[in-house]
């Protein structure tokens, strides 16, 4: 009996336990639903801020009038707790804090929202500063000079063997073209998209891996899409001697800020720079032979190249402040000597033997320091070049002297020649182009500027001294000096016409400057405000 009083004293306690979890179920649901609107309002006052500092961005003068009609476009309602007040001055801690002069807009936006299941309310603070921050774009590394035969040349055995592992044969009017040629870069991602790769916003443009194949084949699409059938067919005549199936990405020598991506999407870049940037991206470290330049420089028989590019040109769309540096490379330069010497009491006396010089160099950096909006507008990039940034050397371990003493032909000496140039680090040098007359078309006309030594200036650091001198013949005693006076005498003016011939118009055509830099200026844009908190 007093077992069933116990059962029946539990009865009803699941009850009440029911009851009092329905409660705070309830009243969780209650609080959820209360903080799911908060956020949610939190989110669209935040939306609201950030397009109303926009818009008052535009115009300083008009600001709160600019804010509030955003307000109202973007379904706020103003009065009765709403409230939005722009102020030009910055955001600390959360909070707009005036500052005359700032150059910037901050925007508060106040709501007020009640509860929905408790008494009460609570005010709603959502802040954005906004600025116009105008952007430009350059490149640097690579020179839009004249294309004469020699560049020519060079280009043809350089890019040729980079992109299928011999020469090319265009002429210097193809490679004129491709030098005076232009393609936005938005064109270039049309036609990708075309081809099947996914490139639908600036990133995976520049994140996307393609051959140098499928870019020249988009290159020409793009050429061909804007009327320019005759440049379109040169690139096709370079596509179709693509060998190389290595992957590459634009991303490896476009740099794009954030904030910057429609600008560059919208930017002109010229076709020769993008096809020498591109191959030797895609060349990677790998070093480019070419046994013969095939440029004649007088005294030599001819003269072999060794090139590995490091670093390739490199592309910059951003705001001021940003950076990009190009140009590091080792290269190695082989001459087969035929000098006629002028040495007093011999006849025909020639000096035969490799004079080779070994350079590893840094390029340059290029700096975007200013950008001018309104009267007066342009853009200034602050080149600092870095010359010989590790060592230009000549080492010749023997160079025989060759005369007519008495009639009779003899080898009279061998000359071992050393030089070392010094370190040169040139100042930093600031340049402007002038909106829009100097930047690509259809604006204008792109112009590039060069910054630092040109030519290279082996001429002028150079100086050679006789590492080691052997008697090999019958030579008058009182002649030898006079013999290796000469030899060195002819040597430095050699130097200077292999640089002024060959290692200036290779590194200009490939895009690299030892000691200097040359840079084109590709865009520039003012207006676009832009969310800077």
């Amino acid at each position: 009996m007093k077992k069933l009083t116990a059962r029946r004293d539990e009865r009803g306690a699941i009850l009440v336990m029911s009851t009092v979890g329905v409660v705070v179920a309830v009243i969780a649901a209650a609080l959820a639903v209360d903080l799911g609107r908060i956020a949610q309002e939190r989110r669209d006052d935040q939306r609201v801020a950030d397009l109303a500092a926009l818009d008052a961005a535009r115009d300083l003068s008009q600001m709160q009038a600019l804010a509030e009609a955003s307000a109202v476009r973007n379904n706020f309602p103003l009065g009765g707790g709403n409230t939005i007040v722009a102020v030009e001055g910055v955001k600390t801690d959360g909070a707009c804090v005036p500052m005359p002069g700032a150059g910037t807009v901050c925007v508060t936006v106040t709501s007020d929202i009640d509860y929905v299941f408790r008494p009460g309310g609570r005010p709603i603070v959502a802040t954005a500063v906004a600025g116009e921050v105008p952007r430009g774009g350059f490149m640097i590394g690579s020179s839009l000079v004249t294309v004469d035969s020699s560049r020519a040349t060079i280009l043809n055995n350089f890019v040729g063997r980079i992109i299928r592992g011999s020469a090319v044969n265009l002429s210097v009017a193809s490679w004129q073209g491709l030098a005076t040629g232009h393609v936005s870069l938005e064109a270039l991602r049309l036609q990708l998209a075309n081809l099947g790769y996914t490139v639908g916003d600036t990133q995976s443009l520049l994140d996307t891996n393609i051959t140098v194949s499928t870019l020249l084949q988009a290159m020409a699409n793009a050429l061909n899409a804007q009327g320019d059938v005759a440049r379109a067919d040169i690139v096709n005549v370079l596509r179709l001697a693509v060998t190389s199936t290595t992957n590459i990405a634009l991303g490896q020598f476009i740099n794009v800020a954030q904030g910057a991506e429609e600008m560059a999407l919208a930017s002109q870049v010229n076709v020769l720079q993008m096809i020498t940037a591109a191959a030797q991206v895609a060349n990677g470290s790998n070093f480019v032979d070419v046994p013969n330049i095939g440029i004649t420089v007088p005294g030599l028989l001819g003269t072999r190249l060794r090139l590995q590019v490091i670093e390739p040109p490199q592309f910059y769309f951003g705001p001021e402040g940003g950076s990009v540096s190009t140009g590091q490379v080792d290269l190695l330069v082989e001459t087969d000597l035929n000098l006629s010497l002028n040495v007093l009491g011999l006849s025909n006396v020639t000096a035969r033997g490799k004079l080779p010089v070994r350079i590893s160099a840094a390029g340059a950096t290029g700096t975007l320091t200013d950008i001018e909006c309104g009267a007066g507008a342009g853009m200034t990039v602050t080149i600092d070049p870095t010359a010989f940034a590790g060592s230009a050397t000549t080492n010749a371990d023997g160079i025989i002297v060759r005369g007519t003493v008495l009639i009779v032909p003899l080898d009279l000496v061998r000359i071992g020649v050393t030089s070392v140039v010094p370190t040169v680090d040139g100042p930093p040098v600031d340049k402007f182009w002038s909106y829009p007359t100097q930047f690509p078309p259809p604006d204008g006309t792109t112009t590039s500027q060069h910054a630092g030594s040109q030519p290279i200036g082996l001429q002028g650091l150079t100086t050679f001294t006789a590492s080691d001198v052997q008697v090999l013949g019958l030579v008058n005693l009182g002649l030898l000096d006079g013999i290796v006076s000469a030899l060195i005498n002819a040597l430095t003016p050699l130097i200077g016409n292999v640089d002024n011939s060959v290692l200036t118009p290779l590194l200009s055509a490939f895009g690299i400057d030892i000691g200097s830099a040359d840079v084109t200026a590709l865009s520039m844009q003012c207006g676009q405000p832009m969310l800077l908190g």
